[in-house]
């Protein structure tokens, strides 16, 4: 039998009164509205970043050209399809990069909402109205949604994926796991890695469902059959099916000699692999993998090591990063004083609350997991968790409200007196 996932809602205080909860969440609801427009009046009509450049021309030659290319003129397989593929109508409305940034806030808007919508459901109105005062408080995901990469409207898209499929009053059908399979479909030629993410959700499919296996295989199925269709792409373009050209030089950079935990792309690729640099795209990409996966045959135990360090990164608060003017020990220290907080938190919600955690919490806690250690495969950085801290504050909002709750309804010292 098919089984709707329990709503856990902390006992009612006085903190958590529907009059006082609703107030307060519209009043929070406009405070993200104005945040995101406030913050795209800063934008700028520039890169920040390399990459943002590769996604916006890429985008734009869709766009003009119909072609998937870097420079107009020569096919790439370098970047996935996903995101530059959701930019060409944003581009056909404004060809701006700042435009295209500020559509990008707009994700975050909905993303914050969802994160508050879920969090009510799971824990009740304060927690509701908790999640999103931490959204608002935790300004790396508003920050990140102003650049011109995937995380922001990745984020909103799991966020709806779990909001669909654990929804209090859920009967999982054949259609709602088609339909998960083109969300998943949309973050996987977005960002590949939530491949772990998709894994986990079929597991959940296989074990709480009704023909629970027929509908992951429904899911997997529709995921598949998409990149199925950019592989087949790449084959006609370059005589390979592949999915992107950019895994061997994401995985040398993750795990090279010269690689640290916190290094990120701050490695020269040609000074680890020359020999590979000058190769053509698709050529190099298979040579760099090649070297990759050499060195970590080669040396296992510093392999390991580095993994176990890579996967600590993933909560680190700051990133070694080769634009400098991006970084600065004022933006480290609110990195660390919003975000070790809401990790605190969301690992010690279990023991605040007292109780075993439910199946959303479950999947929660395991999606947040699964994409530390497949990052962890590359190398990890802040951007990159962007979209699981939202999981993160979910989580964070139900053991505050529980704390809120305990906190409202302890005696106070006149009322022991008087006792």
């Amino acid at each position: 039998m098919d089984s709707p996932v329990e709503s856990i809602a902390v006992p009612v205080s006085p903190f958590s009164s529907a009059r006082f909860a609703g107030r307060t969440q519209r009043l929070l609801i406009l405070i993200a509205i104005l945040a995101a427009v406030a913050y795209s009046l800063t934008l700028k009509s520039n890169f920040t970043y390399v990459d943002e450049a590769d996604y916006y021309f890429i985008a734009s030659n869709l766009l003009h050209h119909g072609t998937f290319s870097r420079d107009g003129l020569h096919p790439t397989a370098y970047r996935p399809p996903g995101y530059p593929a959701s930019m060409v109508p944003v581009l056909a409305l404004d060809s701006s990069v700042r435009f295209a940034k500020t559509v990008n806030l707009l994700w975050w808007v909905g993303a914050a909402l969802l994160t508050s919508y879920i969090a009510g459901e799971l824990y009740g109105s304060a927690a509701e109205t908790l999640a999103l005062l931490f959204v608002l408080l935790y300004p790396v995901t508003l920050y990140t949604a102003g650049t011109l990469y995937p995380q922001a409207i990745t984020s909103f898209l799991f966020l709806v994926s779990i909001a669909v499929h654990f929804r209090p009053d859920a009967r999982p059908s054949f259609k709602e796991a088609f339909c998960q399979g083109l969300i998943f479909a949309g973050l996987i030629l977005s960002v590949p890695l939530y491949m772990a993410n998709l894994l986990v959700f079929m597991a959940f499919q296989c074990l709480r469902e009704r023909r629970g296996v027929i509908k992951a295989l429904v899911t997997g199925a529709v995921v598949a059959m998409a990149i199925g269709l950019w592989s087949l792409r790449n084959y006609s373009v370059f005589g390979q099916f592949l999915f992107a050209s950019n895994s061997g030089v994401n995985l040398i950079l993750g795990n090279s000699p010269l690689t640290g935990p916190n290094s990120g792309t701050n490695i020269d690729v040609a000074a680890v692999a020359p020999e590979a640099v000058n190769f053509p795209e698709i050529q190099m990409d298979a040579a760099l993998k090649k070297h990759a996966i050499a060195w970590i045959k080669g040396h296992p135990r510093e392999s390991a090591w580095l993994f176990i360090r890579k996967l600590a990164n993933w909560f680190n608060y700051r990133n070694e990063l080769r634009t400098s003017v991006e970084s600065s020990r004022i933006r480290d220290l609110l990195m660390a004083l919003t975000y070790y907080p809401l990790l605190a938190l969301a690992f010690l919600l279990p023991l605040i609350l007292r109780r075993r955690i439910s199946q959303l919490e479950t999947y929660l806690y395991l999606s947040y997991g699964s994409a530390a250690l497949a990052y962890s495969v590359f190398f990890t950085r802040i951007r990159f968790r962007v979209p699981f801290d939202f999981l993160l504050i979910i989580l964070a909002s139900g053991a505050a409200s529980a704390l809120l709750h305990v906190l409202s309804t302890r005696p106070s010292r006149s009322d022991r007196t008087a006792i």
